[in-house]
């Protein structure tokens, strides 16, 4: 076409007997509900073409002639009412990938179609009556937006089509707008429909115009966005997500498939949702994103992460995963929310060029042949299966391993931590005995014990002491968080007065407690006793398992005193905090934050001796289990402090 200007065109029948496309590449279609009764074509013939998402609810041809298919093809969900095949020879098809996973076939009629080079990329979605897509990207036809609510055709019948370049930013059906529409020299500045009839079709206003003259970002108008540096678009796009990043296909052709080139795939629930709340469209929607993705991609890939609610029961996790070991992925990040531990798939630990690795929900069963990862530096485990002696090998076969996390974990109790290079350990869970080997360096450690802790009393023989077997092999040790019951395993055995080596490093230290029990108190004293340098300290009391009368006891006495046996706690009624810290030199702290005091007589006698030898301190903070009004601040105030600047800061709870 040279140049056509239409004021009005109104067609009630459209008749082509050939139609030859180019090239065609189609990102993503947004249809609401397509319905064709009848479509007839003669001969259709095609240079190249290329399919994101097609959705159709019924194809009727007379004959499909291909003579060689080759490659893969990705169909999710391909739904036909009726589909007849009456004769098919493939000409030449070259698809990437052919993976179909549910095809429901009604009745397909094929006539006669003879396709030169088919290019087919990925077919994501084929929904009968209705197809849904948020964008639609095409070679030589481009278009940003498509919702059409309604589409009924009677009767088509195409001769001759050919189309050179169209653009349309906005098409919708039902009220058409077309804000910019380029076939060859032809553009369409507005193109409305107001109410679709069948056998008819009516535009406004047709007007052709020379390119140049209408400003768009197309490579026949270039602009800035277009002549930004590779490096620049780069840097932009590994700031979005890849729905955010696939959607720069429509900038330029400089922009089009730049996003298949990011390194770190990210796909979660921000990733992917549906209008629906139907868990089994949004799984779907899901499987062929990801197929969709990995697909086109070329490059490595740094980081892959498959975290989302719905991937319960999905098998594709072994092919994802092979396929991005393929790519010496370099984080690998899976988290399956909901249902069984998912087995790891054994080409996982081939994988050596992986540094961060990160399951949930998974069950790790390393093969024989597991050699270790040589590379790897970081591992997240939570709520994962493991056994005993898979553990161990595992972390010792990971020689440059920093950052350590263990939550939720089963298939093995005793923990032994060799790991020469670890600085990071973070673990939660059921566990009987931990100790450390080799950590030499490691510098900031959170332990949580989830069980109550039941002292072995065959363990706490020739003065045995988990205090001890702790920290001997810890120090350098900067950041200690002691949570839930591991202050109770700590204190089993003979709690000593110092620890052996002092924790010189020490600048943190956090401590759930129970001031309840002379035994935690005794080895959180140790701490405080060896920790010369501290400079922070948060307490977290905890409710202890005392009886009723065990309580008031606690409440009504005026002090209380520790005796060191192996197993023997007493509580008396003439001890006192100062006799307890009577070996405990000035301490360093300048912040203190203690949490969930209920008011009774040991907590407030615990923060008045804190007040009392700690010279430096600059703030206690203090938040109660509940509303206690002012009674508890009073008494706060009252109590005597060795720092003249030391404030303390009352928080409602």
């Amino acid at each position: 076409m040279g140049e056509l200007i239409v004021g009005e065109l109104i067609v009630g029948e459209l008749i082509v007997g050939e139609l030859i496309v180019g090239k065609l590449i189609v990102g993503e279609l947004i249809v609401s509900d397509l319905i064709v009764r009848e479509l007839i074509v003669g001969e259709i013939i095609m240079g190249e073409l290329m399919v994101g998402e097609l959705i159709v609810g019924e194809i009727i041809l007379s004959e499909l002639i291909v003579s060689e298919l080759i490659g893969e093809l990705i169909v999710d969900d391909l739904i036909v009412d009726d589909l007849i095949v009456g004769e098919l020879n493939v000409g030449e098809l070259i698809v990437g990938d052919l993976i179909v996973r549910d095809i429901i076939l009604g009745e397909l009629i094929v006539g006669d179609l003879i396709m030169c080079d088919l290019i087919v990329v990925i077919v994501a979605e084929l929904i009968v009556g209705e197809f849904i897509v948020d964008d639609l990207i095409m070679g030589n036809l481009i278009m940003g937006e498509l919702f059409v609510d309604e589409l009924i055709v009677s009767e088509l019948i195409v001769g001759e089509f050919i189309v050179g370049e169209l653009i349309v930013v906005e098409f919708i059906v039902g009220e058409v707008i077309v804000c910019e529409f380029i076939v060859c020299e032809l553009i369409v500045d507005e193109f409305i429909i107001g109410e679709p009839v069948v056998g008819e079709l009516i535009v406004s206003d047709l007007i052709g115009r020379a390119p140049p003259e209408f400003p768009c970002l197309t490579d026949m108008d270039p602009d800035r966005i277009s002549y930004l540096p590779g490096h620049v678009i780069d840097q932009i796009l590994s700031h979005l997500s890849i729905k955010e990043a696939v959607k720069t296909s429509v900038l330029s052709s400089k922009w089009r498939y730049k996003w298949a080139t990011l390194p770190n795939l990210v796909f979660d629930n921000q990733f992917v949702s549906a209008a629906v709340q139907d868990h089994m469209i949004v799984k779907n929607k899901l499987l062929r994103t990801v197929d969709h993705v990995l697909l086109l991609h070329s490059g490595p890939i740094n980081k892959f992460k498959l975290s989302h609610r719905d991937l319960l029961g999905v098998t594709d996790i072994d092919r994802w995963t092979l396929h991005v070991s393929r790519k010496a992925v370099k984080e690998f990040v899976l988290e399956i929310w909901k249902g069984q531990r998912y087995k790891i798939h054994s080409c996982l630990y081939c994988c050596q060029s992986l540094t961060h690795l990160e399951l949930f929900n998974c069950w790790l069963k390393p093969p024989s042949t597991f050699k270790g990862f040589k590379n790897l530096t970081s591992l997240d485990l939570q709520h994962v299966t493991l056994a005993q002696d898979a553990f161990e090998n595992l972390i010792s076969s990971c020689p440059v391993l920093e950052r350590l996390t263990l939550m939720n974990f089963d298939g093995f109790t005793h923990l032994n931590i060799d790991t020469p290079n670890l600085l990071f350990f973070d673990i939660g869970g059921k566990f009987e005995d931990i100790s450390f080997e080799n950590t030499f360096q490691l510098a900031v450690v959170s332990i949580g014990l989830y069980v109550n802790f039941e002292i072995n009393q065959s363990r706490l023989r020739g003065g045995y002491s988990n205090l001890l077997k702790f920290f001997v092999n810890l120090p350098h040790l900067q950041r200690l968080e002691i949570q839930s019951y591991f202050l109770k395993y700590l204190a089993a055995g003979i709690v000593p007065i110092n620890l052996p080596r002092p924790c010189i490093d020490l600048s943190y230290l956090s401590i759930r407690i129970n001031l309840n029990d002379l035994k935690e108190i005794s080895a959180a004293l140790c701490l405080l006793r060896s920790s010369p340098n501290l400079q922070e300290l948060e307490i977290l009391i905890s409710v202890g398992d005392l009886g009723v009368s065990e309580m008031v006891a606690i409440v009504n006495c005026d002090g209380m005193q520790a005796r060191q046996e192996e197993q023997t706690l007493t509580i008396t009624h003439n001890y006192c905090w100062e006799d307890v810290f009577f070996s405990c030199p000035e301490m360093h702290m300048r912040n203190v934050k203690i949490d969930g005091i209920s008011g009774i007589k040991p907590e407030l006698d615990f923060i008045s001796f804190l007040l009392l030898h700690c010279p430096v301190l600059e703030r206690m903070t203090v938040i109660p289990v509940s509303n206690m009004g002012t009674e508890l601040m009073k008494q706060l105030l009252r109590c005597r402090r060795a720092s003249r600047q030391a404030e303390i800061i009352y928080l409602d709870p």
